[in-house]
């Protein structure tokens, strides 16, 4: 090999120094087949082209997405242009999977450090009337009804299948959805929809709209036994003060079993939409 050839080329070290590859793996991927040196001397050292940093950057971006070395190896050495398209689609559909699941995680951080933050700037505040934004939701089926203290496992197992059929993230702050017309009949332990709020639309299918709402905080579980006396409460101020119900009551709990452990001090945040009678 002459002198001037080698003067073209990266020793494994420098290789390394460049790429931000070990040498280590370097070594490794040679052994196996799956990436070589464009010269190695009779000494045993390795010699790499500028042009190969193209090819190993193509290892490592399939390496990232997951395929086996065995996989990288046959897409390296044996693929037809037609065979590359096609691959090459394929992992753009997988990419994109992973990248909506992992804005999907970031839009659930969000979501649980808003709730956090509502609660701690919330307190014990007394029940409260104000104007809402609209807010998007992610929902589940309408369910038939279920009172919320007996929503089975089959129901919660139906609602997570549903996220993750959409690329929604678990970890939300779950809650619930009692409909206008069982507050009519003052049962609110009714469930109408599971649901949480999601900060993106993209992950949303619904949205809480915006309006008019009391708002009331309750320490503890979504317990029918927590909710019922502050419901009690709503709805009487519902009455003395000429208003009526306009919507939904959103139950969610700012505060859930991460952040509180001891169930007494988790919060729930209920809002039932509400609009004043016409005199």
């Amino acid at each position: 090999m002459k002198e001037e050839f080698l003067q073209d080329m990266m020793t494994i070290s420098q290789f390394s120094k460049l790429t931000g590859i070990s040498r280590k793996l370097l070594i490794y991927y040679d052994n196996s087949g799956v990436f070589s040196p464009e010269y190695t001397a009779p000494n045993g050292y390795r010699y790499y082209s500028y042009g190969q940093i193209h090819s190993i950057f193509v290892i490592v971006v399939l390496k990232e997405l997951g395929l086996s070395l065995k996989e990288v190896k046959e897409y390296i050495r044996s693929y037809s242009p037609d065979d590359e398209i096609l691959f090459l689609q394929k992992q753009d559909e997988v990419l994109s999977k992973k990248i909506r699941q992992l804005e999907s995680t970031r839009d659930m951080l969000r979501s649980r450090l808003k709730r956090a933050e509502t609660a701690l700037e919330t307190g014990r505040k007394e029940l409260t009337v104000s104007y809402e934004e609209e807010t998007p939701l992610f929902i589940s089926d309408p369910l038939p009804l279920l009172k919320k203290d007996e929503v089975p496992f089959e129901v919660w197992n139906d609602f997570d299948k549903k996220c993750k059929d959409a690329g929604i993230s678990n970890g939300y702050s779950d809650g619930y959805i009692i409909d206008k017309e069982s507050l009519a009949e003052k049962c609110t332990d009714r469930v109408r929809y599971l649901a949480f709020y999601v900060e993106d639309p993209a992950f949303s299918n619904a949205v809480f709209p915006a309006g008019t709402y009391l708002t009331a905080f309750c320490r503890g579980s979504f317990n029918n036994l927590n909710t019922k006396p502050v419901y009690r409460k709503m709805l009487k101020y519902v009455e003395d003060h000429n208003l009526e119900i306009a919507g939904n009551a959103y139950e969610e709990r700012l505060l859930d079993e991460v952040s509180a452990k001891d169930k007494d001090l988790q919060l729930l945040r209920i809002r039932l939409q509400i609009r004043y009678k016409k005199i």
